[in-house]
């Protein structure tokens, strides 16, 4: 009987040593494969393109040799374990890793590779709207007036002859003599007129037209819930190179989404991404997303829920603290009970990206 019980302890132990050893496996034996997991999770948008590789971070497929974004990422916090952070820490606007001029969270978004000067992103440039010319001002000739020069006339002078009245012997005795009439001669004179200016037409300047250019982003907003927590904060919601961090409630909103048709994603570390395809964005427009729910229980960041993720959360479990794991403590509750345990026994077999 004892050797019985013996031989049923060493079972038991060794399935256990066999499943510690699988849940490590992926990180030792096939740690591109945990890191692409993590990758996928903060970019879900990469899965299934020609950049979901190992080349993502890597030179070559062979032994391990990290490219420029590989190193970038793996120095900004991958070394101590804060994969999700090292992404965000290298999608600064300046971060460009392979130096091509194009950062590198705009390559993942145009899937590219960020770590290969090569591979470098096609954009169709906005069409620019034309500016009309501004009008050149004529100026309308000024009408001098000319001036006319009237002769100005002489005053004429009528010289009237003297007239001498010779007396004439009347019967009276004493002549009576007539005073000499002198008649002045009058001058007329007539005015010069001035010329009158003609009034020069003043040119009226015309109003230069101002070109209104159209704004070409909008805003996209909604709300996410995190399984199995009271506090959603801290999901990344992404479209189009630009991403928004979930508030407490839930609550998200990303400005200044160039127009156009793009895909959305939201993820956050231990649980399934989800995207949503063809979401269209306009000029000015205000675009609501759907609720969605992130699915819990991805504790080891491979795009799935599976024995690996119960392991983990097993290997860890204690209700009383501390935690010695943090990625197996699901719901962030300080400890890891049978509330982990439940959460991925809840969304066992899924994987990411979840439909949006």
């Amino acid at each position: 009987m004892k050797r019985i019980t013996w031989m049923v302890l060493l079972g038991i132990t060794v399935l256990v040593v066999l499943a510690v050893v699988w849940a490590v496996r992926p990180q030792i034996g096939a740690a591109k494969d945990t890191y692409m997991g993590y990758a996928r999770a903060h970019y879900p948008i990469i899965v299934g393109s020609h950049i979901d590789s190992c080349m993502l971070c890597h030179r070559s497929p062979g032994p391990p040799s990290l490219n420029n974004y590989g190193s970038d990422w793996w120095n900004a916090g991958a070394r101590v374990g804060t994969y999700s952070s090292a992404f965000t820490a290298v999608e600064c606007p300046s971060c460009d890793s392979d130096g091509d001029g194009y950062s590198n969270l705009v390559e993942i978004t145009a899937l590219t590779f960020p770590g290969d000067a090569s591979d470098s992103p096609e954009f169709t440039p906005t069409p620019t709207p034309t500016t009309s010319p501004t009008p050149t001002r004529t100026r309308t000739p000024t009408n001098t007036p000319t001036q006319t020069s009237t002769p100005t006339v002489s005053p004429t002078t009528t010289n009237t002859p003297i007239v001498t009245n010779t007396p004439t012997a009347t019967v009276s005795p004493t002549p009576t003599q007539t005073p000499l009439t002198t008649n002045t001669p009058t001058s007329t004179v007539t005015p010069t007129r001035s010329p009158t200016p003609t009034a020069a037409n003043t040119p009226s300047a015309s109003p230069t037209p101002t070109a209104t250019l159209p704004a070409y982003t909008g805003r996209v907003h909604g709300r996410l819930r995190l399984d199995g927590r009271s506090n959603h904060f801290g999901a990344v919601v992404s479209i189009a190179g630009r991403y928004a961090v979930s508030a407490a409630d839930g609550t998200y909103s990303v400005d200044n989404v160039p127009s156009g048709v793009w895909s959305a994603a939201a993820s956050m570390p231990c649980y399934l991404s989800a995207l949503r395809l063809s979401v269209v964005v306009l000029s000015g427009q205000d675009v609501a997303l759907p609720d969605v729910t992130l699915r819990n229980g991805d504790a080891n960041g491979n795009c799935s829920t599976d024995l690996f993720d119960l392991v983990m959360v097993a290997a860890a479990y204690n209700p009383s603290g501390p935690v010695s794991n943090a990625r197996a403590d699901l719901n962030a509750d300080g400890v890891v009970d049978l509330f982990d345990l439940v959460l991925v026994s809840t969304n066992y077999g899924l994987s990411c990206p979840q439909m949006w």
